[in-house]
């Protein structure tokens, strides 16, 4: 039985998918990254007006959404760099990451695109690594661990 649906992001997605963040980086990543960690991933993110642009102009932005709303969504951006790709704690370890993550692979193969990268967190890591990424370097960026990971998606044909 699906319980949700999957469709692009439209501008009213805005404050749904940054409320998504928001609980994503302050539960999920809990577990591997400090309290002053995870209040300084949660700031850096722009004003409700720059987010949104900043998704609708992704090529695409998924979005997982049920009757309570926009629970995950997953972008790239046109260089092939995944931006995003978050779900909200109440539908966490179902699944619903990856699938979002192999639509914009997908779509992204259909495009044109024969390299992805990523800045993937410590949280994010295993989803990346299971779906074919791989780690090219280890950095901190805004004091967290991160790795960066390419994928490329000539290499599974």
């Amino acid at each position: 039985m699906v319980d949700f649906s999957i469709r692009d992001f439209v501008v009213h997605d805005g404050q749904s998918t940054l409320d998504v963040f928001q609980q994503a980086v302050s539960t999920l990543s809990a577990q591997d990254y400090s309290p002053d960690q995870i209040a300084t991933w949660v700031d850096s993110v722009p004003d409700l007006s720059r987010w949104t642009h900043r998704l609708i102009t992704a090529l695409p932005c998924r979005v997982a959404f049920d009757d309570e709303g926009v629970f995950a969504f997953a972008s790239i951006d046109p260089s092939g760099h995944v931006d995003f790709v978050m779900c909200h704690p109440r539908r966490a370890r179902q699944g619903i990451s990856r699938q979002l993550l192999e639509e914009i692979l997908a779509i992204a193969e259909s495009a044109g695109l024969e390299k992805i990268t990523t800045q993937a967190s410590l949280t994010a890591r295993p989803l990346f690594e299971h779906l074919g990424f791989e780690v090219y370097e280890q950095r901190i960026v805004m004091g967290l661990v991160c790795f960066g990971m390419n994928y490329r998606i000539n290499q599974l044909k």
